[in-house]
Formats: C-alpha cells, sequence, structure tokens
C-alpha cells in the first residue's frame, strides 16, 4: 500500500520554510522563481507545475512555524534535477535561503527510514576489523 503511495507522489515535492506572507494565489510564481533558482540550465518551458498548495500543519508544530507547500511537477526529470540541485549546492540562492527542498513520502516510508536509521549507525561505529562498508549487503530495519 505504501508503495503505491509513493507511486502517486513521485512527480512531488514538499517545501518546507516558505513564508506565510506569500499568498495562494502568489504561490505559482513564487514556486517558478525557485525551480528557475536551483536549476538554471533547464529550459523555461519544462517548469511545469500541475499544482501548487499548502498542506495542513501537524499539531504538535507551534503556529509560528509556516505550513509546507506541496508541489507537483508535470516531467519527473525536472523534480530530480531540482531536487539534486537543492542538494549539491553549497550556498542556496539568497531569495531561498530558509527553504529546503524534500521529496514527498508516504507516512510509511518515512517511519522505515526513521527504523532503518539506528541500526545503519551502528554498523559503522561497531564495524569489525577488515571489514568494509561495500562487504554489507542489507541491514534489516528492527521490526
Amino acid at each position: 500500500m505504501a508503495d503505491a503511495e509513493d507511486r502517486s507522489r513521485r512527480n512531488n515535492l514538499r517545501l518546507r520554510g516558505v513564508p506565510e506572507s506569500v499568498m495562494p494565489n502568489d504561490l505559482p510564481a513564487y514556486v517558478q522563481g525557485l525551480l528557475r533558482a536551483y536549476a538554471p540550465d533547464i529550459p523555461t518551458d519544462m517548469f511545469l507545475i500541475d499544482r501548487v498548495h499548502r498542506v495542513p500543519k501537524p499539531r504538535n508544530l507551534p503556529g509560528t512555524i509556516p505550513r509546507d507547500v506541496l508541489l507537483r511537477a508535470h516531467y519527473y526529470h525536472i523534480k530530480e534535477a531540482v531536487l539534486r540541485a537543492s542538494r549539491t549546492r553549497s550556498e542556496p540562492h539568497e531569495n531561498y535561503a530558509t527553504i529546503k527542498i524534500l521529496a514527498d513520502l508516504s507516512a510509511a516510508t518515512l517511519k522505515r527510514r526513521r527504523d532503518f536509521q539506528p541500526s545503519s549507525k551502528t554498523s559503522d561505529t561497531r564495524m569489525a576489523p577488515g571489514l568494509n562498508t561495500e562487504q554489507i549487503a542489507m541491514i534489516h530495519p528492527k521490526d
């Protein structure tokens, strides 16, 4: 079930830190500028956005933190190029310095990644002498 949900979210990007002062009508233009800033080498006509909107805020977050913005890129390779550029850029564009660009994943996938994280950290710290990380095929998360 999580796989089907993740496949439907395949073209989605989650933008964290977009100020609430950006109104819903201005979100498409704001996101277009963000995409152009992170991937300037891609032609402008390829930056097609199917939809862009804010998601409801989780109850446990304080009111001062802005809601996340969810966007669906029309082309998967454009979404991947922007995501890759956001990870490799050392210094973000000055207008978008507070924004984090994340892949939109299902809650089940995020939980599995959280469960997997401690076991992968212990494998690095308790490595047997003479055993390198390339020899380890898979570490299973705790259930």
